[in-house]
């Protein structure tokens, strides 16, 4: 659906905002937080309402509701002293009060209808392009390779997968209509039996491949030059020679990195947050990769600051992790911090390691804190499978991946799981709390 008002259009499909033809750069819960007060711009929206529509019935604080709904204002140009366009109603809630026009663009409408509805979105010469280009792109079915590093019975891989599929379908493309996903998911850090399952999918010659971390995007890498691939969750792209630039990608690789080094900055900060006494930190890593290397590197010109004395450990190999965490937990005064690389697909054993000696712990996704993990810092998954499922959209209409720059998150996410905080004893500051996107009860 296309929602346009004043002289901004909000695409729900492309999950883009835009001010004529120039894009509108939003936070994924500021786009949602717009479109459920356009969508029901009839009625007043409670606080209540927007708790359940934004944050699925979780618990925020009045200063992150408020904050979304100011830079819900501010991206349309709009404020809190003007309300041109959200209006706030005392002890009431607020609602959306600008007029709306929608623009329905369903792919079974004749191409005359489609035209007529488009124009109010952009200009003729425009709209004859992209209607000859969804003549084209659909006219045969699609095959789409996904290399994932998570297993198949994985609940976050099952929750991506139905977050792709739902994101390509609102894009016009359908399983078992005009696309087709041959999947391979490896479940472990097996470098061989990457790099079987990516010969597999490029055997199978997919109009474009999608990966998930740098153990799945260095074996396509190798195994294609030609087919286009998409990956999310990189933490380093550039330095694990996968794209050119960040800008420019070059050849046939683009995608979405999750974190920028300075958030090792951020997970010290955390871990001293929740664990003021902590003088000494086990810091999982991989140091096999960049992104590894790198992220350890940011927490440890961070930890100095904080008075925090870092112990590394490798993430390889599995016995070799609980002997590291055993004998950290001896000493007392501790803590762990948890890197991105090569952690998702062993959280559980983690989550469970440091739970058993009850050390604090800092995890790098918000989905390790609803697997259990005591608090999270980090991208939020399902926005990045939905803004790559919008690359591959484009790549499947004709778009090239070198012209389509890798792009950063746009928010990331602080999780706070207090059930496992009383399991362990620890009393999570009231100041860390009111800052948090989520607080699980």
């Amino acid at each position: 659906m296309i929602f346009v008002f004043d002289s901004y259009v909000l695409d729900t499909g492309r999950r883009e905002l835009r001010r004529g033809h120039t894009l509108v750069s939003v936070q994924p819960q500021v786009f949602d937080l717009l479109e459920y007060l356009i969508r029901n711009r009839g009625r007043v929206i409670s606080r209540d309402d927007l708790l359940d529509a934004i944050w699925g019935g979780r618990i925020v604080s009045e200063s992150t509701l408020a904050t979304r709904i100011n830079a819900a204002r501010s991206a349309i140009g709009d404020d809190g002293e003007s309300q041109r366009l959200i209006r706030t109603l005392p002890r009431t809630g607020i609602r959306f009060v600008g007029e709306v026009r929608e623009v329905e663009e369903e792919e079974e409408q004749p191409r005359a209808r489609r035209a007529a509805a488009s124009r109010a979105v952009a200009t003729a010469a425009d709209l004859d392009a992209w209607d000859m280009g969804i003549a084209q792109s659909t006219d045969r079915v699609r095959v789409i390779g996904i290399l994932n590093i998570l297993g198949p019975d994985d609940p976050e891989t099952k929750a991506r997968r139905t977050v792709f599929e739902q994101t390509l379908q609102q894009l016009g493309w359908k399983v078992g209509r005009n696309l087709k996903i041959e999947t391979r998911d490896i479940g472990s850090r097996d470098l061989d039996r990457a790099r079987r399952d990516a010969a597999e999918l490029v055997a199978l010659a997919p109009d474009v491949l999608f990966c998930t971390g740098s153990v799945s995007v260095a074996p396509l890498q190798r195994a294609t030059h030609a087919i286009p691939i998409v990956f999310m969750n990189v933490p380093d792209p550039v330095g694990a020679g996968f794209v050119q630039s960040m800008a420019h990608p070059g050849a046939n690789i683009t995608g979405f990195s999750n974190f920028e080094y300075s958030i090792g900055r951020k997970w010290a900060e955390l871990l001293k947050q929740i664990a003021p006494n902590a003088a000494r930190a086990l810091v999982l890593r991989d140091t096999s990769t960049p992104g590894g290397i790198g992220q350890f590197a940011a927490v440890r010109s961070a930890a100095q600051s904080f008075g925090i004395e870092l112990t590394p450990a490798g993430v390889r190999d599995i016995d070799e992790i609980e002997l590291n965490v055993a004998a950290f937990a001896r000493s007392g005064h501790g803590g762990v911090i948890v890197t991105s690389v090569g952690t998702g697909v062993i959280r559980k054993l983690i989550i469970n390691l440091v739970d058993r000696y009850k050390l604090p712990t800092v995890y790098p996704y918000p989905y390790f804190a609803a697997d259990g993990g005591l608090n999270a810092y980090g991208p939020n998954a399902s926005e990045q499978v939905r803004r790559a499922a919008g690359y591959i959209d484009r790549i499947l209409r004709g778009e090239k991946p070198a012209d389509l720059p890798v792009q950063a998150p746009t928010k990331y996410e602080l999780v706070v799981n207090l059930k496992t905080a009383k399991a362990l004893g620890i009393t999570i500051p009231q100041s860390l709390l009111v800052t948090a996107d989520e607080v699980i009860e």
